[in-house]
């Protein structure tokens, strides 16, 4: 603020961004008491701090997490910044767009670890990796669940279960610790709430296409 003053420059607020899927929610409360002393100072300096940008990063698929960070984002703006002449806004494009996308991939490769004679972890390979729409895996830290399309049945065994991309890579491994029941070679598998940081911002590494979006309307 005091190079911006130097340079006349006209500073109207601040913004801040604790960091997507940030799990320490009081840091909502912390960002907002320092921007407001950074308001403080900024009015000292002469500026019109009339601006707050809160960030983004809120979970699109978790109403539970997102009522937690709402309800301390709220309390944290009323204690700090109760005069109605600041702006509040945010960038809540994850919110959005997270629970928008299903990705649904094909098993083409399968491999059984055991110890002994019994079969200890599987291990399954499929048309997308950590260079295509699972990017947020690698440089989100976004964990990912998956789900099957066999019939439920309280009998059906379960496995450790590890999942791969296809490219080989020892970096391209997408779940570590699912369980689930034994698939096969060209069985289908889902990932729900991809549409934050996936499709956007693949690519088609060692030609592995970018996955077709298709469009469905809930009836």
């Amino acid at each position: 603020m005091l190079l911006a003053k130097s340079l006349g420059l006209s500073v109207i607020g601040t913004s801040f961004h604790v960091g997507s899927g940030c799990s320490d929610y009081p840091a909502y409360k912390r960002a907002i008491a320092t921007a407001k002393n950074l308001f403080k100072f900024g009015e000292l300096l002469g500026f019109d701090m009339k601006l707050l940008d809160i960030g983004g990063g809120f979970p699109g698929a978790d109403d539970n997490k997102f009522s937690t960070i709402a309800e301390i984002v709220n309390m944290s703006l009323n204690k700090y910044f109760p005069d109605e002449k600041v702006e509040i806004i945010a960038e809540p494009g994850r919110f959005f767009v997270a629970s928008a996308y299903t990705l649904i991939c094909k098993i083409h490769a399968k491999r059984e670890v055991r110890a002994g004679k019994k079969v200890d972890v599987k291990m399954y390979y499929i048309n997308d990796g950590v260079y295509g729409s699972f990017n947020c895996v690698l440089y989100d830290h976004q964990e990912v669940t998956v789900e099957h399309f066999l019939e439920e049945d309280e009998n059906l065994k379960k496995f450790k279960t590890l999942i791969w991309g296809p490219t080989c890579d020892a970096l391209d491994k997408i779940i570590e610790d699912a369980y689930l029941p034994n698939l096969s070679c060209g069985d289908l598998i889902a990932f729900p709430n991809m549409g934050a940081y996936t499709v956007p911002i693949a690519s088609p590494f060692n030609g592995f296409m970018v996955p077709k979006t298709l469009y469905f309307k809930a009836i």
